[in-house]
């Protein structure tokens, strides 16, 4: 059982408390496997994020990975990088800033062309 980071949430939601419910309380789970669209949406979603992952340099995807993807303390981070622990926080939060800045720039293409095509409809 690891410790929680100084950062992490005190309460953790479960994903039951986001999923809609019925009437009774009771959770509907949406059936989405007969939805084409939203397996090729989800196809698509994991090849950007991890065309984004690949682009970082591995300093910095080996970093990320350790951290936010197998949940390590920034002291085991350091320890299996081998380096200092102010040195892991910078190269996470570089890897952060490098995906956040990639994941928007695919959104906003996203967006535009929804904007665009909605905008065609009306017309």
């Amino acid at each position: 059982n690891r410790r929680k980071g100084k950062y992490e949430p005190r309460y953790m939601s479960s994903i039951d408390e986001l999923l809609p419910k019925d009437e009774n309380g009771e959770v509907e789970i949406p059936d989405w496997s007969r939805i084409p669209d939203r397996l090729i949406l989800e196809k698509e979603n994991h090849r950007i994020i991890q065309k984004a992952l690949f682009e970082l340099p591995l300093d910095y995807r080996l970093v990320l990975v350790l951290r936010d993807m197998e949940g390590l303390s920034t002291k085991e981070v350091s320890e299996v990088v081998g380096i200092s622990e102010t040195n892991v926080k910078v190269r996470l939060h570089r890897a952060r800033l490098f995906m956040r800045n990639e994941l928007s720039r695919y959104l906003d293409l996203i967006f535009d062309r929804r904007e665009g095509f909605e905008r065609e409809k009306k017309d």
